[in-house]
């Protein structure tokens, strides 16, 4: 059964504008997913973030949920993939810990999680970490970057994939590509 939002009444009852209205307008904005994706979303229990921007040339290639309400342990992970096989995940999980340590960190201020930190590059060892990325690195794709910011005891994730699911190095995004799909994130 299909549903219409219905635009008009009153005075101009013989003018009447019918416009579709689905979860598929929803879930456009909400990460190119679709109605079951949302679905799914939605019965994990748990507060999941969306970013209302995706990379134009990216879809999601991968879409798994665990957990429920009961289990404690409720997680998402969406695994976006450009026709470069270049990759980028978004993902919501509870409980965990700390991640590794980063050769620079680039602080941000995002709507929904305030202040938090993406991550630029692993750290080797002899290696300097925690600098300060330059305008350049800025600009320019990075094999690994990653940001994990807490609300309400559930973790989000994002961050450049290349070590599974086929994705090869990251040849696409720079971190402030990165940046702004994290100050697009929004509630389902």
């Amino acid at each position: 059964m299909r549903k219409y939002l219905i635009l008009g009444s009153g005075i101009l009852t013989n003018i009447c504008l019918i416009f579709p209205l689905s979860i598929n307008t929803l879930a456009e904005s909400l990460g190119n997913l679709n109605n079951t994706q949302i679905q799914s979303l939605e019965n994990l229990g748990i507060p999941v973030a969306l970013p209302n921007y995706i990379p134009p040339e990216f879809s999601v290639s991968k879409f798994t949920t665990q957990g429920s309400p009961t289990s404690g342990r409720s997680s998402y992970e969406i695994l976006y993939r450009n026709s470069d096989n270049h990759c980028f995940y978004i993902s919501g999980f509870m409980g965990g810990t700390g991640g590794p340590e980063a050769g620079f960190l680039f602080p941000i201020e995002t709507p929904l999680f305030g202040k938090t930190t993406i991550n630029i590059g692993a750290v080797f060892e002899g290696s300097s970490y925690n600098q300060t990325p330059s305008p350049e690195q800025l600009n320019s794709p990075q094999s690994e970057i990653w940001s994990f910011s807490v609300k309400d005891s559930v973790i989000y994730g994002i961050g450049t994939e290349e070590k599974r699911e086929g994705c090869t190095i990251n040849q696409t995004i720079t971190p402030l590509e990165i940046k702004k799909i994290m100050q697009s994130m929004t509630w389902l």
